[in-house]
Order: structure tokens, then C-alpha cells, then sequence
């Protein structure tokens, strides 16, 4: 099974690529890199110069497993110092998954992002301490609209199917 296409373009002309189907989904992970460098040509397609594309003329499916839970939030607040991460909902994450926690405070920069590094039933050890402060208390706050729930947001940020590219003919002078 190929599980990684590395290139610098993809051109999907009049056939398929497809990863997993419908009824038997990918479960592994399966990136495509477009990747040249300045010393490479750019590819001519139809007298066109092409670098770091993606060109699809034929037909591209991709059936991949989608978490349970793509999102979750803190049961309990993470303070500065702590690696471990109580959720409400028991994830079905796995070791090195990368998460964000959403900030609590009115400092946008107060997200973070961390690797898993153990799982537990509604717990996650990460792989370095806390800087800022999470809430995550269950207690909300009353409004004339009903009730917001203030605990910070977790998020998924791993991914099984990544496109990636990268572009080496930007002169940074």
C-alpha cells in the first residue's frame, strides 16, 4: 500500500486516484507532498509551467476514518505547570495526536498546542507543561439569550490525509 506520494505535481488526468471507499475507509495515514526546489523546471502541462500543483482533470476520492470526536472540552481548568487534561467527552485520540486548547482569557495568544502522550479514560498526559491558564469548570454564565458554557475548547489538529507542499523558488531577499 502507498501511503505517501511524494512529487512536484500531481496530475490526475483521465484516471483515479483513490484512497480507502466507501464501505472499507482508509484507518492509516497517507500525505502527498508537492515539493520542488528552485533548480527544479516547472512541469508543462497543456504549455502551461506548473510548480507545486495539484491538477485534477480526472477523478480524485478519498474515503479516510473521521474521529468520534473531533472537538471536546475541558472538564476541569488546566493550570500553568500541568501536563495532564481533563475532557468531557472520552476521546478517541491516539499517542503523538496534535491538539490545541482554545484560551479562556481575553488574550488570543493564550491558545496552546500540544502532542498526546498517554491516554486515559477522559484524561490526556501532553507532552509539556501548560503556560497559561484553562478554564474548565462546569459552571456557565446566565444570559438574557440562555446559557454560555465558558470551559475551553480542545481541538484536534492531527489529521490521517494531509496535502502538503512546499515552495523553495521564494527568494527571501
Amino acid at each position: 500500500n502507498i501511503t505517501e506520494i511524494n512529487t512536484r505535481l500531481l496530475w490526475i488526468r483521465r484516471g483515479k486516484l483513490i484512497v480507502g471507499s466507501d464501505t472499507n475507509r482508509f484507518n492509516q495515514s497517507f500525505t502527498v507532498n508537492i515539493n520542488s526546489s528552485q533548480l527544479s523546471p516547472p512541469a508543462q502541462v497543456n504549455g502551461r509551467n506548473y510548480t507545486n500543483s495539484i491538477i485534477i482533470t480526472g477523478t480524485l476520492e478519498i474515503y479516510a476514518e473521521i474521529p468520534a470526536f473531533l472537538t471536546s472540552k475541558l472538564s476541569s481548568s488546566l493550570e500553568p505547570g500541568q501536563n495532564v487534561i481533563n475532557l468531557v467527552d472520552n476521546v478517541d485520540w491516539t499517542i503523538q495526536d496534535r491538539i490545541a486548547i482554545a484560551p479562556t482569557d481575553f488574550e488570543i495568544s493564550f491558545s496552546e498546542e500540544f502532542n498526546i502522550t498517554s491516554l486515559g479514560s477522559y484524561s490526556l498526559e501532553i507532552n509539556k507543561p501548560a503556560n497559561h491558564f484553562h478554564f474548565g469548570n462546569s459552571s456557565s454564565i446566565l444570559t438574557d439569550y440562555g446559557s454560555l458554557d465558558m470551559r475551553a475548547d480542545v481541538a484536534l489538529l492531527s489529521r490521517k490525509v494531509k496535502f502538503l507542499a512546499t515552495n523553495n523558488h521564494i527568494n527571501p531577499s
